[in-house]
């Protein structure tokens, strides 16, 4: 039951993560039926090397995910007064054998000049077909501001300041999820929320090019009577979505 209260007070963006994460790393494993208030250093200690060793969780950024939900459930029980001592800090385990991700070299996360000016042009021309569907101008303005995905089919009108050259990013979009009446999680929707991170709230300046791409953009959706609240990038009467 703290576990579930635990998993309740988190994002419903994290949920189906966690639930995965539950499903492959502490369903079956004995650990879960040990009590908290009965848990020692060393069984934590073994259970987390095991976990590096023997199931070979030795990526950093998987083992740190992986016990997010150990790690939680002491926090949250401790705060709340269920245990004397949050037993899981004093846990030591074999960082050592922990590895980092090896990062791609940068050559190869970023498109050549060529590339960028062939997939604009693509975009350009299909949007020329289809003058209803402004999601290939969605490619140009990634080109131009550098947004994430998530960003981009969030901004709206009020977010694009013309006279300043300045688009405002205080959104993103998200993936949401509900409980079944059974307690298993499920896709819900796509939705519009606050960023993860406070710094995400910032200010984009625009070049020229950017500022006549969106006001192309925001003049045919006007005059194809398209519109999704205040989104710039819609179809059908919907905002476009990144899934």
């Amino acid at each position: 039951s703290h576990i579930i209260n635990v998993i309740s007070s988190i994002k419903s963006s994290s949920i189906a993560r966690l639930e995965t994460t539950w499903k492959s790393h502490y369903l079956n494993d004995p650990i879960i039926d040990v009590p908290l208030e009965e848990m020692t250093r060393n069984q934590i200690t073994g259970w987390l090397n095991k976990k590096i060793i023997a199931d070979g969780i030795s990526k950093k950024k998987a083992f740190y995910n992986m016990i997010t939900i150990f790690k939680n459930v002491f926090i949250y029980c401790y705060r709340e007064g269920l245990i004397e001592e949050n037993t899981f800090l004093r846990a030591d385990y074999r960082r050592d054998l922990l590895e980092e991700y090896a990062k791609p070299c940068d050559e190869s996360q970023v498109f050549l000049e060529a590339e960028e000016d062939t997939l604009i042009e693509l975009a350009m021309h299909h949007f020329m077909e289809n003058t209803r569907c402004t999601a290939y101008l969605a490619i140009p303005i990634l080109f131009q501001t550098g947004l994430r995905c998530g960003e981009i089919v969030a901004i709206e009108t009020t977010d694009y300041d013309k006279e300043n050259m300045v688009l405002h990013i205080s959104k993103s979009e998200f993936r949401e999820y509900e409980e079944t009446p059974e307690g298993k999680i499920k896709y819900k929707e796509m939705n519009v929320g606050d960023p993860k991170k406070l710094a995400s709230v910032r200010n984009i300046p625009l070049t020229k090019e950017a500022c006549v791409i969106l006001d192309i953009i925001i003049e045919a959706n006007k005059r194809n009577g398209q519109s999704d609240g205040n989104f710039i990038f819609v179809y059908n009467n919907k905002r476009i979505q990144t899934n």
